[in-house]
């Protein structure tokens, strides 16, 4: 077993050495869905306005920017 294991492990570094643009392409395909992964999980940072309660809106009449 442990001889299968270092045979194994010789042809993938061969293949390694042989195609290591792929290798480069994969690592960074695999990073960038993690960077992804991780920005998707983020909490949203806090807004600076303030927030407006419904009450308030109708209070100040329609919105210019919904026109």
């Amino acid at each position: 077993m442990l001889v299968f294991a270092v045979a194994l492990q010789a042809e993938a570094w061969q293949w390694i050495q042989g195609n290591w643009v792929s290798v480069v392409v994969m690592l960074g395909m695999i990073g960038l869905i993690v960077v992804l992964g991780l920005l998707a999980l983020a909490p949203d940072p806090p807004s600076d306005e303030p927030e407006i309660s419904k009450r308030d809106r109708k209070d100040r009449g329609p919105d210019v920017k919904s026109r």
